[in-house]
């Protein structure tokens, strides 16, 4: 019994020593649908843009198509579509998510690749003038 108790002890401390560093990568995702809906409310893609919704589970990968992180969309945010008052609450919108992901520290850069379940990889770029705080941006097509 304590050969095996042991050997856990080793085991959980070995996995411990190999851990990479990880850092945050900010992430903001846009869906460009034009739904009408309140500014600020939770909202998910619509039409073409269904793969994107709440709990969507997504993988990310780095410039050299190695996967760096993966998770789920949190739930989006409805934001204006266009600048113009139109003096009614319900308006052309588009849904926006901002969340972020754990990365790899070596795997942080200025390019990545999100996959959802369904519809085309969505290109991410980072501001380069941005620093660290700059998110990852990407428009899905």
């Amino acid at each position: 019994m304590r050969v095996v108790g042991l050997g856990c002890v080793i085991l959980v401390l070995g996995g411990c020593t190999g851990t990479a560093a990880q850092a945050t990568l900010p992430v903001q995702l846009l869906a460009r649908d034009g739904a009408i809906r309140e500014i600020g409310r939770y909202c998910s893609g619509t039409g073409g843009f269904e793969a994107a919704h709440a709990k969507a589970p997504f993988q990310l990968f780095d410039a050299s198509g190695k996967q760096v992180g993966s998770g789920e969309l949190p739930d989006g945010r409805a934001i204006r579509a266009v600048d113009e008052d139109l003096g009614v609450s319900r308006v052309p919108t588009f849904c926006q998510w901002d969340f972020s992901v754990a990365v790899p520290q070596d795997a942080v850069g200025q390019a990545y690749t999100l996959r959802l379940d369904s519809g085309e990889p969505i290109d991410l770029r980072r501001n380069a003038n941005g620093g660290t705080e700059a998110p990852a941006a990407g428009i899905m097509r």
